[in-house]
């Protein structure tokens, strides 16, 4: 049996095996490498004919680059992740709910809602978004 690694010039891993016979000939696509070493796809990469390992993940909004061969940081997904969480909480208020709740307030509590609503809406000025997301806490339903 024979171990194999199929990989791209720029050592992204695309598939990894064993061959049941020693004598069978692997053929690679254009622009694929094959090396004789079993590795992980998704654990590994390829430098200098060299299987590594990747460092670990700093968080799921982050790609291995294969090129600088670190993470790095998704702004687009951060940010699309962001922005439906966001539109979730947007949607989960009083009164978007229930105007019957909504006329219920007292105006103080309309206000609060208001603001939250707001602060929601001004998440992506935040200066480390989407890094750092502080959400705004949603008034209670009895203030």
């Amino acid at each position: 049996m024979t171990p194999f690694t199929v990989y791209l010039p720029n050592g992204k891993v695309l598939r990894s095996g064993v061959c049941q016979n020693e004598t069978f000939d692997l053929q690679a696509n254009d622009g694929e490498l094959i090396l004789n070493v079993n590795s992980n796809p998704n654990l590994d990469y390829i430098d200098n004919n060299l299987v590594c390992k990747m460092p670990e993940k700093p968080g799921d909004d982050y790609e291995f680059n294969y090129d600088s061969k670190q993470w790095v940081f998704n702004y687009t997904i951060s940010d699309i992740k962001a922005r439906f969480l966001r539109d979730q909480l947007l949607s989960s208020g009083p009164d978007r709910i229930s105007p019957i709740w909504y006329d219920a307030m007292t105006q103080e509590e309309r206000e609060s809602w208001a603001q939250y609503r707001q602060d929601l809406l001004d998440i992506t000025q935040q200066p480390d978004y989407p890094n750092v997301i502080i959400w705004p806490t949603p008034p209670s339903e009895g203030a």
